[in-house]
């Protein structure tokens, strides 16, 4: 447990087949590269998983023949993408089109979600029309527009009328576990049986941000290794020196050194997978 005073705990293991041979049975759209199709046939049927995969490997594509696989399997009826403003509509135009295999395809319907246009009759129709598709739905949706009552409720419909695959690209938007958007995302990713985080690196500036991609990819993982809470968190991989700041003359909690930087490898390491260029 890692939440122990001597922690080295282990993580504890997905429900997931095992890795099976790699091979090209799959009707992919695109033929994969090696890196590719070896996360494809290791994690297709793992509940979360993070590609942590920089600019220019290709995490999009194994993501998307992923839900094309569960989709075929009776796993899911649904897609739920998060992305930043305008790079949502990037996963419209460009990468289903591009990677969705054609037997999925032609029984789609893709919805990108405009903030600006939430109201419009237009757009209440085309979403309870994507609702009550009998085929995979699509829902794409920028991170400022979850933070909108509408967008929010629409996820939450989406969840609710269907099993989703639930992702968050560009998973760094994500990282600071106070903030409202951050809350507001972790607490619906606990609706979706399949969670996919993709970002072009762990952490950004400290081994902190971690913290809630994982939360993300599996929402108990956490309080199932004895450290729930992000204090306790940085308490167990970091050091402070309690300080006083003199202005305020209030105490603080300073950062000395990190510690114990393995065990939150191996964290990572059983959750997601890194590929660089």
């Amino acid at each position: 447990n890692p939440g122990a005073e001597s922690g080295n705990g282990s993580v504890p293991p997905f429900h997931h087949q095992p890795p099976c041979e790699a091979n090209m049975t799959f009707p992919f759209k695109l033929k994969p590269y090696a890196h590719q199709l070896e996360e494809f046939n290791f994690s297709r049927s793992l509940e979360g998983r993070g590609y942590w995969w920089e600019m220019g490997c290709g995490k999009t594509k194994p993501t998307i023949e992923t839900a094309a696989y569960l989709y075929d399997g009776g796993e899911i009826r649904g897609l739920v993408v998060l992305a930043p403003n305008t790079v949502h509509v990037n996963w419209t135009l460009d990468e289903i089109p591009d990677h969705m295999p054609d037997f999925v395809a032609e029984r789609m319907k893709v919805m990108t979600w405009f903030t600006a246009k939430a109201h419009n009759k237009g757009t209440q129709r085309e979403f309870a029309e994507l609702l009550q598709h009998d085929g995979l739905s699509v829902l794409v949706m920028s991170y400022p527009a979850i933070m909108t009552q509408l967008g929010a409720k629409a996820v939450k419909a989406m969840f609710d009328s269907r099993r989703c695959m639930y992702v968050a690209d560009e998973s760094s938007f994500i990282k600071s576990p106070g903030a409202a958007r951050t809350k507001r995302v972790l607490a619906s990713s606990k609706y979706a049986p399949y969670r996919r985080v993709l970002n072009g690196t762990p952490v950004d500036n400290s081994p902190f941000d971690i913290f809630s991609q994982i939360k993300f990819i599996r929402p108990e993982i956490w309080r199932d290794l004895g450290i729930p809470t992000f204090h306790l968190f940085k308490q167990y991989f970091g050091i402070f020196e309690r300080k006083m700041n003199w202005g305020t003359k209030r105490e603080y909690d300073d950062l000395v050194r990190y510690r114990r930087l393995d065990e939150l490898h191996d964290i990572v390491d059983a959750v997601g997978s890194r590929y660089l260029k």
